[in-house]
């Protein structure tokens, strides 16, 4: 069974914000695929998979790329847990997005300890990435910095 959660977050002036929590998968794809004049070309395409393991992330994108072909030559464990969108839109962009949050102060010197959490953010742009990670956020921490954000080469997120 896969650890998966689904939580919508709504507060006020705030949209809501779906996330998906599991173990994802970045998985590269190498195949050929017919361009707008039609010709044909070998691409690679980076798929994200929730699954619990590398042989189930291949099965996976295996099974959604049967039609197209193609075969897997890289995968790695993504450094995001959560995968947050808007439930009402849907856009063709991934976003990775680094937060820094305030856990503690060191009562000894006085420092803040801090740590980094990533997530992949569903947005039309970085404006839009940012938005839903400042609703995600204001939800649920407290004291957070948006670090970065960056766009990603991923086509599709495959779960279930």
């Amino acid at each position: 069974m896969i650890n998966k959660s689904i939580i919508i977050h709504k507060y006020k002036q705030m949209k809501e914000v779906k996330s998906i929590t599991s173990t994802w998968f970045e998985v590269k794809v190498s195949g050929e695929r017919a361009d707008e004049s039609g010709a044909t070309r070998k691409v690679k395409e980076l798929y994200c998979v929730n699954a619990l393991s590398f042989t189930e992330a291949e099965a996976r994108t295996m099974e959604r790329l049967i039609d197209c072909g193609g075969e897997v030559v890289e995968e790695k464990i993504a450094s995001y847990k959560e995968v947050l969108s808007r439930p009402d839109e849907e856009s063709e962009k991934w976003y990775k997005c680094k937060v820094v949050v305030l856990i503690d102060v060191n009562e000894h010197t006085g420092k803040p300890k801090r740590a980094s959490v990533y997530y992949l953010v569903n947005a039309d742009s970085t404006a839009g990435a940012e938005s839903v990670i400042k609703d995600y956020c204001n939800s649920s921490v407290q004291n957070f910095e948006l670090a970065s954000i960056m766009e990603t080469s991923i086509l599709e997120i495959i779960t279930k």
